[in-house]
């Protein structure tokens, strides 16, 4: 069986902490098979200044580190959408094409 790529994209609100530590993580154990993003609804200004010290210890690749806004995933070929978070979860932009989780 061979091995399909799953891009995914995690909505948050702010993007500015548990989530930029979090998108590390998972690219590391997806291992380039697949991409992950997390992005927030009202992205932070940047990364919380002492958000990024856990991943550096841990040897993750934090030099893309952001915070980011979900409007730039709106488009045609978005990745698959999933939230655990109702408050995250905002409908997008009306004219945004968010591939849904569900599909």
């Amino acid at each position: 069986m061979t091995e399909e790529s799953c891009n995914t994209l995690y909505p948050c609100t702010g993007n500015s902490a548990r989530s930029i530590i979090a998108e590390a993580i998972m690219n590391r154990e997806v291992m380039g098979k697949s991409k992950v993003w997390f992005a927030g609804s009202r992205p932070g200004p940047a990364p919380h200044p002492d958000t990024l010290d856990l991943p550096k210890s841990l040897n993750e690749d934090i030099s893309l580190a952001r915070s980011k806004c979900w409007d730039g995933f709106a488009t045609p070929d978005a990745p698959q959408m999933i939230s655990s978070s109702p408050s995250a979860t905002t409908p997008p932009p009306q004219d945004a094409r968010f591939a849904l989780a569900s599909r």
